[in-house]
């Protein structure tokens, strides 16, 4: 079980899926794989969705054009309604190598797919409880009936397979692909100090204001899966109350701090939201890969910032 994951009991066994994709991955050999190099169950063999998610991965290979295409079929078919499904895991190493390809490719849209499916139900939880956290405390099932708890857990210990890659990554040319390279490096499983140390080695030298707003939520949220969450909550408080640091670092930094406890607002951080200046905030805000989708909704992302500390992280 990972931190923040609800458990089973013997009183749920009963309605528990039959093929458990987190065995299927702990039975993969090391080294890069592909879809059709996953153990799937009998019962999956004859699912419709596999030679759609079949193509459409064969098909980020493609152009830049074929490969968007089918990196938004594929968010259909693995990530309907914003939950992972049980073959996310599959197509995990083909888009981060997507990720490594230099050009006009969607990296850092595949990295995003990644990343979203390195969380549960990403699309309806933007509460201060919620932000960081990438399991949840009760069970959920994806689009098609799949405990989503294990095919997310999945997913993240795939992510980690590939940790290397994802590092590489955080010291890429393209400041949306390392943001959403520490996006998909802080879901991984295990969480290791390795990655903690290439987050802040790059937010170290980091100049883009978007990359260190993200990569300061990436490491407090990383350090929360190591059990270091007072840490990083002392440190997030070190980062946003410090006058003197850029406005990427202190905005990350209240982030993360009220992502970290359900602490009641100190009046000095409150202060700080109210007085951030706009139209900077919103601007940086866009760039967060935890809630891109709010702003399809004119003004929905700027009230979300708004109602950020108001909202319990109970």
């Amino acid at each position: 079980m990972t931190q923040g994951d609800w458990e089973p009991d013997e009183s749920d066994q009963e309605w528990l899926p039959d093929f458990d994709v987190r065995a299927a991955v702990a039975e993969l050999s090391p080294g890069p794989v592909s879809f059709d190099d996953f153990p799937w169950d009998e019962t999956l063999h004859d699912d419709s969705r596999i030679p759609e998610i079949r193509e459409a991965t064969e098909d980020l290979r493609g152009d830049a054009a074929v490969a968007e295409k089918s990196l938004s079929r594929l968010r259909g078919l693995i990530c309907n309604e914003g939950t992972t499904s049980v073959f996310g895991a599959g197509v995990v190493p083909s888009l981060i190598r997507v990720a490594e390809t230099k050009g006009s490719h969607p990296r850092s849209e595949a990295l995003q797919l990644v990343g979203d499916l390195a969380r549960m139900s990403f699309a309806r939880h933007e509460l201060r409880s919620e932000l960081l956290r990438a399991m949840q405390p009760v069970p959920t099932f994806d689009s098609w009936g799949y405990l989503e708890n294990w095919a997310v857990e999945a997913v993240r210990t795939m992510v980690g397979r590939d940790t290397h890659l994802l590092i590489r990554l955080l010291d890429d040319d393209d400041s949306r692909v390392r943001g959403r390279a520490a996006y998909v490096a802080a879901t991984a499983l295990p969480a290791s100090e390795e990655i903690a140390d290439a987050l802040k080695a790059r937010l170290a030298v980091e100049v883009d204001a978007a990359v260190q707003m993200i990569m300061v939520i990436c490491i407090a949220q990383h350090e929360g899966e190591r059990d270091l969450a007072s840490e990083a909550l002392a440190w997030a408080q070190m980062l946003w109350s410090d006058s003197t640091s850029p406005i990427g670092i202190r905005l990350g930094g209240a982030i993360a701090w009220l992502g970290l406890t359900p602490a009641a607002v100190p009046p000095e951080l409150q202060i700080l939201i109210d007085e951030m200046p706009m139209p900077a905030i919103p601007e940086l805000l866009q760039e967060l890969p935890w809630v891109w989708w709010l702003d399809f909704r004119a003004g929905r992302l700027t009230n979300w910032w708004r109602d950020l500390s108001k909202s319990s992280g109970a």
